[in-house]
């Protein structure tokens, strides 16, 4: 199996985030000022045990405590649970293995 090394290269991590309050309560201006972010690629409302999901890419592993304090800007954060990837096997519909 080719791996796609990961060293020097972007960090893919993935937040997931459960609220306190309906998504349709959160300030739509907040929701805004997280869309223009760079780094957040993907953000989906989702079903089961949370109602986010926030696809990022960071150059620095250092930028994921960033990350969650603008995320928690937004309001009505109960929770957020940070899921980094340790390997791409595909993306953008491009396969990693051989």
């Amino acid at each position: 199996m080719k791996k796609k090394n990961l060293k020097n290269k972007e960090i893919t991590v993935f937040f997931l985030i459960r609220l306190d309050i309906p998504l349709e309560y959160i300030k739509s201006e907040n929701l805004k000022m997280l869309m223009k972010n760079p780094e957040i690629i993907d953000v989906y409302e989702i079903t089961g045990g949370y109602d986010l999901l926030i696809k990022v890419k960071l150059h620095d592993i250092d930028r994921i405590s960033e990350m969650l304090k603008l995320i928690k800007i937004i309001g009505g954060v109960k929770n957020v649970t940070t899921i980094l990837s340790s390997m791409i096997i595909k993306e953008n519909g491009k396969a990693y293995i051989d």
